[in-house]
């Protein structure tokens, strides 16, 4: 265990996370004051302590909010989402156990975990700390031909007309808002991609907002509510599908053809199904600004791959004014190789025994966030959460700190999984609309 760390991030009485049952039964976990005096360093929304320093976890069983007291309860530490160390088991004394010290040598982050049975059934709960993250650095390589390479697609791209359309959608529109299922030719002829497009009712000029979708194929609501305080905004799709049909077409697509989209032709640089999705979010923020009622100012927003989409496009797209991005997907995705936590869709993880794993790599680094946040020069918003077991905190921080623009601002919401919290959201949508052209 001597080879584990800690970092408290936020309120160390509130850094805990929690799964409950119906019993409402929660196995809460949470970092104790080091048996050492560490030497405190402010980083954004956090206190952070050297490696090195030891750490113990305190965990507690609760029912109903109060403390109930099962005899035993096992705990194991890991490195993130690596392999745990074997489970140990701690005797319960007035409610409560502690862990032995636990430190980690390099920067990163560590995971306790614990399980209790309690009335026949068993109840797990974690807290993720880290140390030194100010460090942290992907270990995706960059391209040295990154740049040329996306300019050159970019180029091609741009030879293909928009040629957009509009079907008002009736229904969604409102006395403050037309909405729209729009439409634009993107990466080559005949290919389409669709965004359900609210532009407010009132003469004038406004600015704009792109959000990218979630992972998976599903149906795309609309920006309306959003559009109505006076912004255009377009709920974009990235499948080249429309987005009017029934809730039983893009079922039957996510369990059928789409089914493994993330990881098709992952082996061709010039394939890879990204290739399409990165180019067709440039082109509907492009066509956003080609709008009449476009004021200038152009925002992408979005979650898990939304938040990759808001990093690619304002990477690729000189016109992006500013991006919120929340726990994003395909980032640092390799660091499997190194013995590290990587991220979303986690190819890297299932087959970093492959033979041919190199030579994907070297396909992937030209689609991975983390080399796109290298170049990136506009602001930027980002957030998420240390129980985020899908797009894991290591690979995203490392990310966070590669992102070359100094006007960025980073929120930790410690006891937060693969979602975002409103009030956040919230936030980083005002930040964003704060900058200007």
């Amino acid at each position: 265990m001597k080879r584990f760390a800690i970092i408290f991030l936020s309120l160390v009485l509130n850094f805990s996370f929690a799964f409950a049952a119906k019993e409402d039964v929660k196995v809460i976990v949470k970092p104790l004051a080091p048996s050492t005096n560490p030497i405190v360093l402010p980083i954004p929304d956090s206190l952070h302590f050297k490696k090195g320093v030891p750490v113990r976890f305190e965990i507690t069983i609760e029912k109903d909010g109060k403390e109930v007291v099962p005899s035993k309860v096992l705990f194991s530490f890991n490195e993130d989402k690596m392999t745990p160390t074997e489970a140990v088991e701690l005797e319960l004394e007035d409610g409560k156990a502690t862990t032995p010290d636990a430190t980690m040598h390099k920067s990163g982050f560590l995971r306790c975990n614990a399980e209790v049975t309690y009335n026949g059934k068993t109840y797990k709960g974690h807290s993720m700390v880290g140390f030194d993250v100010q460090h942290l650095q992907p270990t995706v390589r960059m391209p040295s031909d990154f740049r040329q390479w996306w300019n050159a697609q970019l180029t091609e791209a741009a030879k293909i007309p928009m040629e957009p359309k509009l079907e008002k959608i009736k229904s969604r529109c409102t006395d403050a808002v037309d909405v729209y299922q729009v439409s634009v030719q993107a990466v080559e002829e005949g290919f389409r991609i669709y965004g359900i497009l609210s532009i407010p009712k009132a003469g004038g000029k406004y600015p704009a907002v792109m959000r990218g979708p979630g992972a998976g194929v599903h149906k795309i609501g609309g920006l309306v509510d959003e559009a109505a305080q006076g912004l255009i905004t377009l709920d974009m799709g990235v499948h080249g599908v429309p987005l009017t049909k029934p809730q039983s077409f893009y079922a039957s697509l996510n369990k059928g053809r789409l089914k493994d989209y993330p990881t098709m032709n992952i082996d061709s640089r010039e394939n890879y199904y990204y290739r399409r999705v990165y180019l067709s979010a440039v082109r509907l923020a492009e066509y956003l600004t080609t709008l009449p009622q476009f004021n200038g100012n152009l925002y992408i927003c979005g979650g898990s791959q939304g938040g990759a989409i808001s990093i690619v496009t304002a990477a690729l797209c000189p016109k992006v004014t500013a991006i919120e991005a929340f726990f994003p997907a395909l980032a640092d995705q390799e660091a499997y190789l190194q013995d590290r936590a990587g991220g979303w869709p986690h190819y890297f993880y299932f087959h970093k025994d492959d033979e041919n794993i190199q030579q994907i790599a070297d396909v992937v680094a030209y689609y991975d966030v983390a080399n796109f946040a290298r170049i990136l020069d506009k602001p930027v918003f980002m957030s998420f959460g240390l129980a985020d077991l899908t797009c894991a905190p290591t690979c995203t921080y490392s990310t966070w700190n590669a992102i070359a623009t100094r006007d960025k601002r980073l929120v930790i919401t410690p006891q937060i999984g693969h979602w975002r919290d409103l009030k956040v959201w919230d936030e980083g949508w005002r930040w964003m609309l704060s900058h200007k052209k």
